[in-house]
């Protein structure tokens, strides 16, 4: 970002309106431009505190099963590209984290067959209740959101 803007573009794409390009960075995976790779690789994140980190942790092991597993999901429809990878990790990431002993500290799961379902239920539910937050804030019209941060834990800071 230069004064606040996109440096890569001339003119915002639609597509920029819609995600932060840090969701790379967020996610650990490469853009499918190579000048929002080199910018997403400079984004570092902070955490305040343990949780934070392993959301974050949850979100990259969100996307590498994404990733590595798409011929899981039904037809094997997995997420192919890098926006719909980093996105859905995004979306999902807490499918990746679970309670660990009685202090409620999570505890980092180890991805398999059955996250695929999970991943969609999540997936479903963020959907719904994305809906249903647009329909109370517009009612009667129909409009697109930008996907908002906040799913990770921190700050980033571009170093």
């Amino acid at each position: 970002l230069v004064d606040g803007r996109c440096s890569i573009y001339e003119e915002r794409p639609s597509t920029c309106r819609n995600y932060d390009c840090r969701i790379f960075a967020a996610a650990g995976i490469a853009a499918d431009r190579e000048p929002i790779t080199r910018q997403a690789r400079r984004w570092a994140f902070s955490h305040a505190a343990p949780a934070d980190r392993d959301e974050h942790e949850a979100v990259r092991a969100a996307a590498r099963f994404l990733r590595e597993r798409g011929e899981c999901f039904p037809g094997g429809s997995g997420p192919r590209s890098p926006v719909q990878v980093a996105l859905l990790a995004l979306t999902v990431h807490e499918v990746f984290l679970e309670t660990g002993d009685a202090s409620g500290v999570r505890a980092h799961a180890a991805p398999d067959a059955a996250r695929v379902r999970a991943v969609l239920a999540a997936n479903g539910r963020f959907e719904a209740a994305r809906a249903a937050a647009r329909a109370a804030r517009r009612p009667g019209r129909r409009g697109t959101d930008a996907v908002g941060g906040g799913v990770v834990g921190g700050v980033a800071s571009n170093a």
